[in-house]
C-alpha cells in the first residue's frame, strides 16, 4: 500500500513540475511577444507620427502634390497613409494606463502582434471599434482603465477625438453582434489569455 502511495505521490510531484514549468513557459512566451510588439509598435509609432506631421506641414494637399503623402478615403471615410508598408488609420493614447499605439485600418492575426487594429466602423459614424493583442505592453493594461478615464483617437488628418470611459464588460467570442453594434462611440477590445473572452472598454465621445 505504502508503495502505491509513494508512486501516486512521484506522480503527483512530476505532473505538478510539469504544470509549473508549462506556466513559467507561457510567462516567458508572453514577455517575450510583449517585448517584440513593444518594439514593432514603438517603431510605428514614431512612422505614423512623422508621416501626420508631413501631412500637416505640405504646402499643398492637392492630390497631385509629390510632398504631400498619399492619403485616400477608404469604407467609411476613415484616412489612411501606407507607413512602412502598413494601412494605418492613426493612433490611440490612454493617458491613464500610459499607452500609445497605432492603429493598423484592416484587422489580421499577423498585424495584431505589431499593434492594435480597426476590427469594425469609424471615427465619422461614431461606431469605431479596435482590438488589440493582450500583450503586457498592448491592450492588457486597458484593464487599468476606470469610468471617466480619457482615451484619445488622432487620425491620420492630425485630428484628435476625445472619448471618455463609460463602461467594461466581458464578452464571448461569439457575441460580435453586441460587440460591433453598441450604442458606444468607440470599443476598444483584447482578449484573455484562454482567448473564451473579451474584456471590452466602451467610450463616449466628448465635446
Amino acid at each position: 500500500m505504502n508503495k502505491r502511495a509513494n508512486r501516486v505521490s512521484t506522480a503527483l510531484i512530476i505532473i505538478g513540475s510539469l504544470m509549473i514549468a508549462a506556466c513559467a513557459a507561457l510567462v516567458w512566451w508572453n514577455y517575450h511577444q510583449s517585448s517584440k510588439a513593444k518594439r514593432s509598435a514603438d517603431k510605428l509609432q514614431t512612422q505614423v507620427e512623422n508621416a501626420i506631421a508631413q501631412h500637416e506641414n505640405a504646402s499643398s494637399l492637392h492630390p497631385d502634390s509629390s510632398e504631400a503623402p498619399a492619403i485616400e478615403a477608404v469604407k467609411k471615410h476613415m484616412p489612411v497613409v501606407e507607413v512602412d508598408g502598413n494601412d494605418c488609420i492613426g493612433y490611440l493614447t490612454v493617458p491613464a494606463a500610459d499607452l500609445k499605439m497605432p492603429v493598423f485600418n484592416t484587422f489580421s492575426y499577423d498585424k495584431l502582434n505589431i499593434a492594435p487594429c480597426r476590427y469594425y466602423g469609424s471615427l465619422e459614424t461614431d461606431d469605431l471599434v479596435i482590438a488589440g493583442h493582450n500583450f503586457n505592453s498592448g491592450f492588457e493594461k486597458l484593464k487599468q482603465l476606470k469610468k471617466k478615464d480619457t482615451v484619445l483617437f488622432t487620425n491620420m488628418n492630425g485630428e484628435t477625438y476625445s472619448y471618455r470611459v463609460e463602461d467594461t464588460e466581458m464578452l464571448k467570442p461569439e457575441q460580435v453582434t453586441d460587440m460591433v453594434q453598441s450604442s458606444y462611440d468607440l470599443s476598444l477590445y483584447t482578449c484573455n489569455y484562454s482567448g473564451s473572452e473579451r474584456f471590452t472598454v466602451r467610450c463616449r465621445i466628448t465635446d
